[in-house]
Formats: C-alpha cells, sequence, structure tokens
C-alpha cells in the first residue's frame, strides 16, 4: 500500500476559510474545525480539496471538494440514488452544496491517507470483490436510466476530442521532433481505431449494459481501516455511469481469469475468450479518454509530464490493437 497526497500540503490554522464557510452554510449546527488542511488547490478546471479537521462523525475529519457544478452533480448522484443501494463500503456523504453558478462544493467522510496499489495482493483481492458486486448491481439501482452513458459513443467523443486537440496543438513551438513523431502515430492510432469502430461495437454488443466507475486508479480508490478490517472505498464518480465494465478491470490489474470466474455466471452467454477480448477492448477506451485528457497540456511550454503520458497511452493502445488484432 502505498501513502497518498505525495505532494505539497498546507495546514491553515485559522478557522475561516471558503471551504469552512461552505461547510457551516451546509448546516449551521455544524462544528467549526480547528484546522484546515489543502490538499489540492488550483484555479483551474481540476477539483480543489480541503480536509476540516474534527468536525464530521464521532470527530472524523470531512473533505471538503470544490469542483465545477457538472462534475459536482455527477458525484451526487451516485452519493445519492446508487451507492445506498449497492452492498458494499463507500465513504460517507455529508451533502452538496452550490458555491456560485459555476463552482459547487461536496463533503465527504475522510476515509484516510492510504492509497490502493495494484502491486499488493490483499489490496487486488479487494478490488477484485469490489467490482464484481458493483459491476453486477445494476438491477438494485432504482433511476437506473438516469445515469449518464458511458458506453461507445462517450468513447468516441473522447477519441475525437483528444485527436482534434493534439492536431491544434502541433504547432507549438516547445514541441520537439520526437513529440511531433509521437503524436503523429498517435493520430494514426485514432484514426484506425475509428475505422475499425464497427468491429469494436461487435466486441462490445455481447455484454449488457452494467455499472462502471471509469476511473479506477489509485487517487481514485483509499483502504480504509477500521476494527481490523480493510475495507475499499472508491471516491471520483465524475467519469461513472452505465457501459463497459472492463474499462475499471484493465485499469485495476487485477487477475482477468479472476474475475471471470466471478462473474460468469452473470453473463453466462460470454466465454473467456470473448471476454478477454473486451478487456482489450476496455483498455483501448481507458486510454483514449486519458489521451484527450493528457491532449489538454499540450498548449502549455512544459512538456515532458504529459509527453511522457503519451508515450506509455501509446504503448498500451498498441499492445491492445496488437491482441484483438487490430492493426
Amino acid at each position: 500500500m502505498t501513502q497518498s497526497f505525495s505532494g505539497f500540503t498546507q495546514t491553515i490554522e485559522q478557522t475561516w476559510h471558503p471551504a469552512v464557510e461552505a461547510w457551516l452554510d451546509l448546516n449551521t449546527s455544524h462544528k467549526v474545525p480547528e484546522r484546515v488542511e489543502i490538499i489540492r488547490e488550483t484555479h483551474t478546471s481540476k477539483a480543489s480539496v480541503y480536509r476540516l479537521s474534527g468536525v464530521g462523525i464521532n470527530d472524523t475529519g470531512v473533505i471538503a471538494k470544490r469542483c465545477d457544478k457538472q462534475r459536482a452533480m455527477l458525484d451526487r448522484k451516485f452519493y445519492e440514488e446508487v451507492l445506498p443501494y449497492i452492498p458494499l463500503p463507500a465513504a460517507h456523504y455529508y451533502g452538496y452544496l452550490e458555491a456560485d453558478l459555476e463552482y459547487s462544493w461536496l463533503f465527504l467522510e475522510d476515509v484516510g491517507n492510504v492509497n490502493y496499489s495494484p502491486n499488493c495482493d490483499e489490496d487486488t483481492k479487494l478490488a477484485l470483490h469490489w467490482m464484481t458486486i458493483f459491476h453486477t448491481s445494476i438491477d438494485l439501482i432504482p433511476e437506473i436510466k438516469s445515469l449518464p452513458d458511458r458506453g461507445l459513443s462517450y468513447y468516441l467523443v473522447h477519441l475525437r476530442s483528444g485527436r482534434e486537440t493534439i492536431l491544434r496543438n502541433l504547432n507549438n513551438p516547445a514541441l520537439e521532433s520526437e513529440d511531433l513523431d509521437l503524436l503523429g502515430k498517435i493520430v494514426s492510432q485514432c484514426d484506425l481505431i475509428e475505422d475499425k469502430w464497427d468491429k469494436m461495437a461487435s466486441i462490445c454488443s455481447i455484454l449488457p449494459e452494467t455499472l462502471t466507475h471509469g476511473d479506477f486508479k489509485k487517487k481514485n480508490i483509499f483502504i480504509r481501516s477500521g476494527m481490523g478490517i480493510a475495507e475499499l472505498i472508491v471516491v471520483d464518480w465524475e467519469t461513472a455511469g452505465l457501459g463497459l465494465p472492463t474499462v475499471d478491470v484493465a485499469e485495476s490489474k487485477v487477475a482477468v481469469t479472476a474475475y471471470w470466474s466471478l462473474v460468469s455466471a452473470a453473463w453466462s452467454n460470454l466465454n473467456q475468450d470473448s471476454f478477454q477480448n473486451l478487456v482489450e477492448v476496455g483498455r483501448i477506451f481507458r486510454y483514449l479518454s486519458a489521451i484527450n485528457w493528457a491532449a489538454e497540456s499540450l498548449s502549455f511550454t512544459w512538456l515532458s509530464k504529459p509527453m511522457a503520458k503519451m508515450n506509455v497511452y501509446h504503448s498500451r493502445i498498441a499492445g491492445a490493437l496488437q491482441a484483438l488484432q487490430i492493426e
């Protein structure tokens, strides 16, 4: 297991802070925290996250998350309309508050600092258990049709948006010749995948629509230990909805055969070979969305980090295409 929030954090001793003001606006009977810890603070589209000390149930901490209203509403929908119906542990949800016309606040249980590690056997067992229940619980959700579409059309939008953003930024003078070469290869990959989209759809058609988180990686997954029991807690639901569960499987690095053995009864029309193909498609979808997000940084001057990510995404999509024999 690894520690989260490895970046810079700052503790503010004074009790007045926008997060504190929002917490008290949510409920005037709430306690005032002694400290506010800045976990992440940004003035971009990314969320700002703060820890309010000792104001939660049993004097625990509360995480205050300020993000754009659309993302906050997706988080809110899952905490209010989905997670209460699924027999899995979840972060306690304290509530939602609109900050202004653009931003909203979410208040959640502080589940600790220990992130999920895909290299830890105990953690992957917890992830395996979590995913098999989450992915097969669609019939338990009363308002299931109101959830966002995270199927093929969602990832086709990511493909086209990422490719367009790459092409729009190719004239950035900060891009080296090897960067341009890599970005050209990624654009070609996107062209190939779009050309073969009907084949992707055919592979996916044999799997019924299920719940999916869509960004099942360590920064969004915590290991909460209470009374000697380790529990896997998943947060950040802005990419979640109805779609392909193998997007989560591919990202989690759990053993595909172990996952398959647990869900095969629910999806009896699948065999293990066809399911493995679905995992490769899930891997492609996952990295198409990652390319789209990383491409937003291509207009910057410092490009070493986004280009390093692009290199990984290109390589992993190439491996999935080879496994599917789409090259």
